[in-house]
């Protein structure tokens, strides 16, 4: 058996993993793979709480349930019912009651360790839009590790009780039970990722393997290590040097190399899994840079504040950029450490006192019934925070900015756009009787954002408007990775093939087209998807608009809106105007020229000297709200542009006055 898990080398680890996460969360360039040192800290959990377990079955034959689920509430709950506290209360002076809404509604979620289980069935996809806005967002791997606290005692205890009386009998049967866990657990979070990337993220069970890994490196690391050795006729530390360098390779790589865009969890967790595995077997053996570093007093000490600094960094970048507003990735990493403060007072005052309280330890029983008290009390307060936030948002100021967000161009109630549900061609047809002309607007919603002017543009009875949509689609023939799918966009790529059979036999006048600059496609596949595209369209119509994309917002003016008119008057009020993110757009903007130069049928329709200025995008203007998220317009506004957008249109297609 080894020596029970209580190396310096696990607090190093920590500090290694929650290092990962916070530049990952920080945004620091080239290191955007970091959230995988959440990776990191699932295998130490199966390393270390396998350990312990272990050791009070060798010693004492069983598992004492209440000192062991009350030594987990010791250690974790005090240090999260305090930054709940905390974030909550700020929160409500800092966020608009819309946004607390939601985060009350997640709070509530917090004290019991399921955010995981809230974000899954949501399908809040991690890496997608809306969870950065999410304060308690990170909370959902405490609730796969307290879920695999849980049940890994009870698991492992059913084991042992079962298995023959001799000890390395019952190791053995530990051990086989892990890895057929592991590969169970492995296969089922690869199917998900193909399926569900949400559930394969966020549930307990599709990790279930990286807990396993980690405690088969406990149970078997050494013989592991030893039979490798003498297989390879080498020294015991040389081999452990050797995994080593490997396992760092492997986590650093995957910081470095892993970003957005990949089906994760996936293949690609066992990459930093491995590693966080091969570096625990050669730190039991004191070898490689990595394990002395890992001891050093600077990573022990780091270690220790790992948890805090982990419940405390999240919040403190969100609410950063909510006071400040959109900041740099230096600013942001100032923020994270920043966090360090709150988790050392944290740690102190509340974690380490609590922890080591003498008394508490000839009460597990009380422990936990008091834990469970005060997670009620916090739920319950949390939906109070809700029921208050909803009466907020009510209010008319708050109540117009809402109903701004939601001011969506009138013919998406036709049902014309199908999303990603399917690849069915939906046209909505405006008029259809007594037409000469046909003019069709096809492309995706930043595109369909201008309906109500295009429609002015192209008035009954002269023309028939037909509208062709699917929300997230470009009109470029090229493949991408559609992150609320985890998977690349195939119905969008059948749609468009569809759309261009039915333009043939529609052959319209005129097309209007175009596409927002969200998609992860590069600047070559864009210029050379969008010919493609564009030669299609222009076979199957006399003449073809391109309407360039609309700029991106850093942040949504709505949401600055709201929070300027909620907030204390001496925060100071925020000016709502807004900067473009040019660099968004630039290289649609410049391959839409390019391909324009090249296609004498395409004209490009220029609109954005309408939006926003070259300094600052407003947020209202006339009294009317401009933009309904960072990258839409608000429809109101689109109509109120109407004339302005059809004598353009008249004077690119030379068009007489209707």
């Amino acid at each position: 058996m080894n020596r029970l898990p209580f190396q310096p080398e696990v607090e190093g680890l920590r500090a290694l993993a929650i290092l990962a996460v916070v530049v990952g969360h920080a945004g620091v360039p080239f290191l955007q793979g970091g959230f995988v040192g959440v990776d990191l800290f699932f295998v130490l959990s199966g390393y270390l709480i396998t350990g312990l377990l272990v050791a009070e079955l060798s010693q004492s034959g069983g598992v004492r349930f209440a000192e062991f689920y009350a030594r987990r509430f010791r250690r974790l709950l005090p240090a999260l019912l305090v930054m709940l506290g905390v974030v909550a209360s700020l929160a409500t002076i800092l966020l608009a009651p819309g946004e607390q809404i939601a985060q009350a509604r997640t709070a509530a979620f917090v004290p019991w360790w399921l955010t995981n289980m809230r974000f899954a069935f949501a399908e809040l996809d991690y890496f997608g839009h809306g969870a950065e806005s999410e304060l308690f967002l990170h909370t959902w791997s405490l609730g796969v590790e307290e879920q695999f606290y849980l049940v890994w005692p009870l698991l492992l205890w059913f084991l042992w009780s079962r298995a023959a009386a001799a000890e390395d009998s019952r190791v053995s049967q530990l051990v086989r039970t892990l890895v057929l866990l592991l590969l169970v657990s492995l296969l089922a979070s690869l199917l998900l990722a193909l399926h569900s990337r949400d559930l394969a993220f966020y549930t307990v069970f599709s990790r279930a393997w990286q807990f396993a890994l980690g405690g088969i490196v406990f149970l078997r690391g050494h013989r592991l290590l030893t039979n490798l050795a003498a297989r390879l006729e080498r020294p015991l530390t040389a081999v452990a040097s050797s995994l080593c360098m490997i396992g760092t390779l492997f986590v650093v790589g995957s910081v470095a190399m892993l970003g957005r865009g990949e089906q994760y969890p996936g293949l690609w967790a066992t990459g930093p899994s491995l590693g966080a595995a091969l570096i625990l077997l050669s730190a039991q053996h004191g070898v490689g840079f990595l394990p002395g570093l890992l001891r050093s007093s600077g990573a022990q000490w780091l270690g220790r504040m790992s948890y805090g600094w982990y419940l405390w960094h999240w919040p403190a970048l969100l609410l950063a950029d909510a006071a400040l507003g959109d900041l740099h990735w230096g600013f942001r990493l100032l923020a994270a450490a920043a966090a360090l403060l709150p988790a050392l007072l944290s740690y102190h005052w509340v974690e380490h006192p609590v922890r080591h309280a003498r008394w508490l330890d000839l009460r597990p029983a009380a422990v936990v019934t008091t834990s469970l008290l005060l997670m009620a009390i916090a739920t319950f307060a949390a939906l109070q925070w809700r029921d208050s936030a909803q009466r907020w948002a009510a209010e008319p100021a708050q109540a117009s900015l809402a109903m701004a967000a939601r001011d969506l161009p009138s013919i998406y109630r036709l049902g014309c756009d199908d999303w990603y549900r399917s690849a069915r061609i939906l046209p909505c047809v405006a008029e259809d009787e007594g037409f000469s002309r046909t003019a069709v607007i096809l492309g995706d919603s930043v595109v369909l954002q201008w309906y109500e002017s295009l429609r002015a543009a192209f008035p009954a009875p002269t023309w028939r408007l037909v509208v062709l949509t699917k929300s997230a689609c470009p009109m470029v023939h090229a493949r991408f990775y559609y992150p609320r799918l985890g998977r690349p966009f195939y119905e969008c790529e059948e749609w468009r093939q569809g759309v261009v059979g039915y333009l043939t036999s529609l052959s319209p006048d005129v097309i209007v087209t175009g596409s927002g600059a969200s998609y992860d496609i590069s600047e070559d596949e864009w210029i050379a998807g969008s010919m493609q595209m564009l030669a299609a369209l222009s076979q199957t119509a006399r003449q073809v608009v391109l309407l360039q994309p609309t700029p991106v917002l850093r942040e949504d003016p709505l949401v600055c809106l709201a929070r300027r008119e909620w907030r204390p008057k001496w925060l100071g009020g925020a000016s709502c105007r807004l900067q473009p993110s040019d660099e968004s757009i630039a290289p649609e903007l410049a391959a839409n020229r390019e391909v324009a130069d090249a296609m004498p049928s395409v004209t490009i329709l220029h609109l954005n000297d309408l939006v926003c200025n070259e300094m600052d995008c407003r947020a209202v203007r006339s009294g009317t709200p401009v933009y309904r998220d960072t990258q839409h317009l608000s429809s109101a506004y689109v109509e109120a542009l109407s004339p302005v957008v059809a004598q353009r249109l008249r004077n690119i297609l030379e068009l007489e006055e209707e």
